[in-house]
């Protein structure tokens, strides 16, 4: 977090991250405009508004991210490198261990996504948005994360029925992750996953958040003395909006709500 001042005017706090792209210190792999078997990053996207953008034949909406500006024939590299893999994933044999998707997708982190996202029933994350995966080329394996943009979740949102703490969202949703669900394997290691990092998520839900609220405590007074936004509708709270007129109410219902999120969780993982 930062606070942001513009010609000498402060205009409020600022979430300050690094954008989504190749590079050793960020997606380290080999770019294929640069190496012909290198890799790229791809989002699913569906506003379709970047140079090249697809829709694959189970209407998943692709856009490649980086490289931006690809010629004609990486253009069609990635094209049927998705493709294929997608084609295989809906496939009859989709399950087999040596030639279904488990040798196009990188599992364990479609899970460790899917478990960060479905924790805060995101919901663009199902398929409409910052859905990013990049393709390794030293692996050649579709690789799902980084993780980004959690705007609308948490409870912060009022639509699709994302304001519940209730119902495995992403999982019903997305066109992949709910083909890979009807794979018992696949459930089994989210199962696996899940047990073995539950406890970590429990503990930061309940201390590691308050800590990070009261270092940021003293910017978000000043923040919302220039915006008075507490208490007052911003696109898409969730009902109840009116009587968190405090920072620290703000603070305490996303702890409460990712509480009964990671409860409900808990029980519906396991009982898959």
């Amino acid at each position: 977090s930062v606070n942001l001042v513009v010609n000498g005017k402060y205009r409020g706090a600022y979430l300050l991250g690094e954008s989504i792209r190749i590079d050793k210190n960020r997606v380290n792999i080999d770019d294929i405009s640069e190496k012909e078997d290198g890799g790229f990053i791809f989002e699913i996207n569906a506003r379709l508004d970047e140079k090249f953008n697809f829709v694959t034949e189970n209407n998943v909406c692709i856009s490649l991210k980086d490289p931006d500006d690809a010629n004609a024939e990486i253009q069609e590299t990635v094209k049927n490198v998705i493709q294929n893999a997608e084609t295989v994933l809906f496939s009859d044999d989709y399950t087999d261990s040596e030639t279904g998707y488990c040798k196009y997708f990188d599992v364990d982190s479609v899970i460790d996504w899917y478990i960060m996202n479905e924790l805060g029933k995101n919901v663009d994350s199902a398929n409409f948005s910052s859905i990013y995966f990049y393709y390794d080329g030293s692996d050649r394996l579709l690789h799902m994360g980084p993780n980004w943009d959690f705007d609308i979740s948490c409870g912060n949102v009022n639509y699709n029925g994302c304001d519940s703490y209730t119902g495995l969202y992403v999982k019903e949703n997305s066109i992949w992750i709910k083909r890979m669900f009807s794979d018992t394997e696949f459930v089994e290691k989210l199962k696996e996953r899940w047990k073995g990092t539950k406890t970590e998520l429990q503990n930061y839900i309940n201390s590691e958040l308050q800590s990070y609220a009261d270092i940021l405590s003293d910017s978000a007074e000043v923040n919302f003395k220039k915006w008075d936004l507490l208490g007052h509708y911003v696109w898409p709270n969730c009902a109840g909006y009116e009587n968190r007129t405090t920072y620290q109410s703000e603070v305490d219902y996303m702890i409460n709500w990712l509480n009964c999120r990671y409860d409900y969780m808990d029980e519906a993982i396991n009982a898959l």
